[in-house]
């Protein structure tokens, strides 16, 4: 189908578009799904793409209400250049094509998301120190927060904190707000202890800075920064912070089922289900994976292409500067060979050319020096901003893909359901009077219940990814903004630097060229 409506061919990420013209003729020879949002059942004829919104629709389970906000239309409030309604989507877009010099509409943030940039937090980590020897060696840092907070005890904090206390915060995050893009956390570093590579000034430094970033992203998020376990981290004692960690470490069975279906997948809905509805019709309640909501489709898609480019780019620039840093090696090589030629020619060659290859040994050398900053200034400017935008590009599709397990718990309730209808229907036209009739009406209530807690707990993810999506994409298009800026004001003045330098000894060589 992709040949027969796709009118454009590349599609910029805040251009999502819709079709609202197909035929009933052409939905019927393959699965389509041209409603942003919608579900289809493949090979069913309808007169309208947008007559089965409903899972409990497609699971026999009789329609219900509409979402609150109506269907979901792509990313609301952009349309595209032509300002037509056309989706289109081929997998093709590339690096080049991705618009980020238009900003997103306003309308298209909800104003929770507006409120980032107003938190009401100061945040800073400072005074790393380490603490013990070989494996059981770890670092602590200070936390120190300034918040106008009303929840907080205190106007202002200051805590110990080390990185496991960073990850507990990090994964009480990722439970507790589904479909939100919780901020990256530095990588954990195994191997680095034994070496001693976890603990070298510019690993901490570098840990450090990503640790203050993490926090400063976590509070300036109009959500994230009203959770207790940010409150907890921030201003609790030692002993209050490991209780709040055994409280949830024994809770996490329970509230931790999103982590479950995002770990185990398919797996993970057949133990879920399997627990709660006794295992009954279990293989029809799992929904064709060509049945799903077609807006977290799209926004799957965009990140794809994204890390596919962005990954591509972090690639090169790491290429880049390993380059630089192998051009001063040799600059420096060089320079010492000219020096070395004119000190010791003992007279075998004329004494300004001996002094102008003195000269140019130094010149060289001063070359190198201001090649090693460039590739360092190139490293922390291009390359580690590059791996942090991959990293929060993993972090926007786990935010994606707790959208796609919530509507597959709320189809696969829905299926259980329709299974459980139909086995009581058998057994009342059976006529039973063993009590099966009333057990089975027990078990759909308890299954219809299950289906409106799944069908709340999707929209209320889908509202969170409708929000947070196009605030992360108008974020990252901002972040390139400012990397492709940084990079070009860095050649510049490299460039203006080298000039200078070679400019002043160019006179000496002309001299000497004349001389002889």
């Amino acid at each position: 189908h992709r040949g027969a409506h796709a009118v454009g061919g590349r599609t910029p990420f805040h251009r999502l578009r819709r079709t609202e013209d197909a035929s009933p003729s052409t939905m019927n020879e393959a699965p389509n799904y041209f409603s942003v949002g919608a579900t289809m059942v493949p090979g069913a004829a309808s007169s309208s793409p947008f007559d089965h919104l409903d899972p409990t629709e497609v699971a026999g389970g009789g329609a219900s209400p509409e979402p609150a906000g109506g269907r979901a239309n792509g990313m609301a409030g952009m349309p595209s250049a032509s300002g037509s309604q056309d989706f289109v989507m081929d997998g093709t877009q590339s690096f080049q094509d991705l618009d980020i010099s238009t900003p997103l509409m306003a309308s298209a943030l909800d104003p929770v998301s507006e409120q980032v940039a107003q938190a009401p937090f100061t945040i800073t980590v400072t005074d790393p120190e380490r603490h013990g020897e070989g494996m059981q060696a770890f670092t602590t840092y200070q936390v120190a927060t300034r918040t106008s907070l009303p929840q907080y005890s205190s106007g202002e904090a200051r805590v110990a904190r080390r990185y496991r206390d960073f990850d507990w915060l990090y994964n009480q995050l990722l439970d507790k707000w589904p479909g939100v893009i919780v901020p990256p956390l530095p990588e954990k570093l195994v191997t680095g202890r034994v070496t001693g590579g976890a603990f070298t000034p510019e690993f901490i430094e570098g840990r450090r800075r990503q640790l203050e970033v993490f926090l400063r992203r976590v509070t300036a998020h109009a959500e994230l920064q009203q959770a207790e376990a940010v409150q907890v981290f921030l201003e609790a004692s030692d002993e209050a912070l490991e209780n709040a960690k055994a409280s949830s470490k024994a809770t996490g069975a329970q509230s931790g089922r999103w982590g479950q279906l995002l770990t185990d997948g398919w797996f993970g809905l057949r133990s879920y289900y399997g627990k709660s509805l006794g295992g009954i019709g279990i293989a029809s309640a799992l929904p064709d994976a060509s049945v799903s909501d077609r807006q977290c489709l799209e926004y799957k898609a965009v990140v794809t292409r994204l890390e596919t480019q962005v990954g591509a780019l972090h690639r090169a620039a790491e290429r880049l500067v390993k380059r630089r840093r192998a051009e001063s090696s040799g600059m420096t090589e060089l320079g010492l060979a000219f020096a070395q030629l004119g000190a010791n020619s003992d007279g075998d060659l004329h004494r300004t050319l001996a002094t102008a290859l003195a000269q140019l040994g130094v010149t060289c050398d001063c070359s190198a020096r201001s090649l090693a900053d460039q590739s360092e200034a190139e490293a922390d400017r291009v390359d580690e901003p590059l791996r942090d935008l991959l990293r929060q590009l993993q972090q926007c599709r786990a935010a994606i893909q707790a959208r796609e397990s919530a509507w597959i718990h709320w189809q696969a309730a829905c299926e259980a359901l329709d299974s459980k209808r139909a086995k009581a229907a058998r057994a009342i036209s059976a006529e039973a009077g063993d009590g099966k009739a009333a057990q089975m009406e027990s078990e759909i209530g308890e299954g219809e219940g299950l289906v409106r807690q799944a069908q709340q707990e999707y929209e209320q993810i889908k509202e969170r990814t409708n929000r947070e999506v196009p605030r992360f994409q108008e974020e990252v298009s901002g972040d390139l903004r400012s990397l492709l800026l940084s990079f070009v004001q860095l050649q510049a003045d490299v460039a203006k630097k080298e000039h200078s330098l070679w400019s002043q000894v160019q006179p000496r060589v002309d001299v000497e060229a004349k001389t002889r």
